[in-house]
């Protein structure tokens, strides 16, 4: 609380749906597969650019420290929540790369 008074900064909230909902975006636009902890910070970016809190000329840093991995009912929530389908793929090479080629084409 101190460094956000000190440096003159602020703070927001997010709600769990739009923690859920960061998670295909960063997935998309950073190539990150983040748990829902880590797509906290992305979401609270959105939030602070839709309240004015940032602006669209600010430099923004957004850690995301947690893979995804961690935590696959709620990446799966938030596939089923972008609209879009999971893609299960058994766990060996040759499954990944017919994986890849099927979305690729």
């Amino acid at each position: 609380m101190r460094a956000v008074v000190e440096s003159d900064g602020a703070f927001v909230t997010v709600s769990d749906e739009s923690i859920l909902a960061a998670i295909p975006t960063v997935a998309s636009q950073a190539g990150v597969f983040p748990e829902p902890a880590a797509a906290a910070s992305w979401a609270g970016v959105e939030v602070a650019r839709e309240t004015g809190v940032i602006s669209a000329g600010d430099r923004v840093v957004a850690i995301s420290t947690g893979t995804g991995l961690k935590d696959i009912p709620a990446a799966m929530r938030a596939v089923s929540g972008a609209g879009a389908h999971a893609h299960h793929v058994a766990p060996d090479l040759g499954s990944v790369a017919n994986a890849l080629e099927d979305l690729t084409g």
